[in-house]
């Protein structure tokens, strides 16, 4: 035990015990029910995380753009519904994503810098990128068997839900007609929503926009830019 301690608070494992500490006190929050409020990452019931979450629905990120949507926009959504695509994350709460991956970069990066690196600085830095490669496996296979739970959740509430002529606000780096990631709130609460631009209009992060209609069975939000000017 004494070891353990000792290498969690080791310099070079010192950025993900941090991590871990915070999110374990997230969790220990959340169990006592001191976290509440509209933001997604601060509410206190993981079912209705789920809810606020919202489906991001990355398995459908790249399968359902039209044939003649194509050009300089594919590149800039690829890497990134990928990455979001590889952890689960949409289908599954950010916060439990996040929190198995810093589980496991934490617990990697102690036994990594425990009997392999040596107190190199070149070795440490190449075990980081393993460390990064590996955890977000084992977050991928870890966090898949509760797409289904949360995936159920989702739907149950999205039932409730008309988003349709909602005004949103961009949350994703940009969005497109092949990605994006747009909040909106309902009852006081914020849902994130997987969106997609009309004729082939780009907006950045902190715009808004309009829905204007819903791909029912892929769970796609079309927007357009909002007419009215910004406040």
């Amino acid at each position: 035990m004494n070891e353990l301690l000792h290498e969690s608070f080791r310099l070079v494992n010192l950025p993900f015990t941090v991590m871990l500490v915070l999110v374990m006190l997230y969790w220990l929050l959340v169990a006592l029910g001191a976290l509440g409020g509209p933001h997604p990452d601060a509410d206190l019931d993981v079912s209705h995380d789920a809810h606020i979450d919202h489906e991001v629905d990355v398995d459908t990120m790249h399968h359902n753009v039209e044939g003649h949507h194509h050009g300089h926009h594919s590149d800039s959504g690829s890497w990134y519904g990928n990455v979001l695509k590889f952890v689960n994350l949409g289908d599954v709460p950010v916060m439990v994503v996040l929190s198995v991956l810093i589980l496991a970069m934490w617990a990697f990066g102690i036994f990594a810098n425990a009997y392999w690196t040596g107190g190199s600085v070149i070795l440490t830095a190449f075990f980081l990128a393993i460390n990064v490669c590996i955890s977000a496996v084992i977050t991928r296979y870890a966090t898949m068997p509760l797409k289904p739970l949360f995936r159920l959740l989702n739907k149950q509430y999205d039932e409730k839900v008309e988003v349709t002529g909602q005004h949103c606000r961009i949350v994703s780096m940009e969005a497109t007609p092949e990605f994006g990631q747009a909040e909106i709130s309902t009852n006081g609460a914020s849902l994130l929503i997987n969106v997609r631009t009309l004729n082939d209009a780009v907006l950045t992060k902190g715009d808004l926009a309009v829905i204007v209609r819903e791909d029912g069975d892929k769970r796609i939000f079309f927007i357009t830019a909002n007419p009215l000017p910004q406040s």
